[in-house]
């Protein structure tokens, strides 16, 4: 049976009902790791900072799981609540990059989509059923094979502009450029329809 290193990032804490969810997965082989690293960069723009310190927590992470002796990491974020079979279904599908759905804090948009063209990103406003491919997954729930993670690293892609479907601008950042560069290797990205998780807000 394959061995999964699910690993929780954080500048601060894990929420404990995020972490007790990952203690209850009923996945047979797993371990839990969590990187706590306080933030090394500084950024007028808040958004930009957020960013480029969570890659920088992210990449940790990826060089303790290629340290490992896992098979796939699981990325959680530390504010994220799994359901109990998460890891089992994400598992089951045998998909290089496998995603469980959840929201975006305050918003109906979840943390997965497309490019629809150019420059163009839409996120999905609703969960679709079963196993889709998609371009980005959120890395708040992403499974992640070794040989993904031997070939791309994280970026945080703070400069790069794109619009939304009404032509919002958004910043790319880490999901989008880890998507992007997962699909420039050959590999494809995929979301589980019955992996809903909850996004928990921070006090």
């Amino acid at each position: 049976m394959k061995k999964v290193l699910i690993i929780v990032i954080t500048d601060k804490h894990v929420m404990p009902r995020c972490y007790n969810s990952l203690l209850e997965q009923d996945y047979p082989n797993f371990l839990v790791s969590v990187v706590a690293k306080r933030p090394v960069f500084q950024h007028s723009d808040t958004t930009k900072l957020k960013y480029l310190n969570c890659v920088d927590n992210r990449n940790e992470a990826r060089r303790m799981f290629l340290g490992s002796d896992s098979d796939y990491c699981l990325f959680v974020d530390s504010d994220i609540v799994l359901p109990k079979n998460a890891l089992s279904l994400l598992m089951s599908h045998g998909k290089d990059v496998m995603g469980g759905w959840y929201q975006e804090i305050n918003s109906d948009r979840w943390v997965a989509g497309r490019w629809i063209a150019d420059n163009t990103f839409f996120n999905f406003r609703q969960i679709q059923p079963s196993v889709v491919k998609t371009d980005v997954v959120g890395m708040g729930c992403a499974l992640v094979s070794r040989k993904v993670l031997e070939q791309v690293s994280f970026k945080p892609a703070i400069d790069v502009i794109l619009k939304d479907e009404s032509g919002v601008s958004l910043i790319l950042g880490e999901c989008g450029a880890f998507g992007n560069d997962v699909a420039e290797m050959g590999f494809n990205l995929y979301m589980d329809g019955s992996v809903v998780c909850e996004h928990l807000i921070r006090n």
